[in-house]
Order: C-alpha cells, then sequence, then structure tokens
C-alpha cells in the first residue's frame, strides 16, 4: 500500500517520495518504449503484408503477359 505517513486538512495530495517518483518516472520510461516498440512492430507487420501483396500482384502481371497460342485455337476463343 503507498499510503503516506501524514495527510493536509484540505485534502491536498501529498509530494511523492523520492525513491516513489524515481519509480514513477521509470514506470513511465518503459511504457514510453513499449509503445515506441509496438508501434515499430505494427509498422514491420504492415510493411511484411503490402510486400507480399505487391509480390503477388506482380506475379500475376508476369503470368498474364505470358506470350499466347496462336493458330487455330485463338480464331475459335474470338
Amino acid at each position: 500500500m503507498n499510503s503516506s505517513d501524514y495527510s493536509f486538512k484540505n485534502n491536498k495530495p501529498v509530494p511523492y517520495g523520492l525513491g516513489q517518483f524515481k519509480r514513477i518516472k521509470k514506470h513511465q520510461d518503459f511504457m514510453k518504449r513499449i509503445i515506441k516498440l509496438v508501434d515499430e512492430i505494427d509498422y514491420a507487420v504492415e510493411r511484411h503484408a503490402n510486400l507480399i501483396k505487391e509480390k503477388k500482384i506482380q506475379e500475376q502481371k508476369i503470368l498474364e503477359s505470358r506470350l499466347k497460342p496462336k493458330g487455330q485455337l485463338s480464331i475459335n476463343n474470338e
């Protein structure tokens, strides 16, 4: 429990102790770092998905641009 040894009559918050203030600051720094790393992971996952999608599109374009059969077969299809 983090209650202080004293309190003010007007219910003003008691100042943080030195150890408690360092702990709070340390936790805030951890949270900033965690948020930064999660954002980087989200970006990497999204980028990877986009790269896979672009690769599939490129492969599909290559398959579509291959030479078509000529002759009687293509005349019958038209």
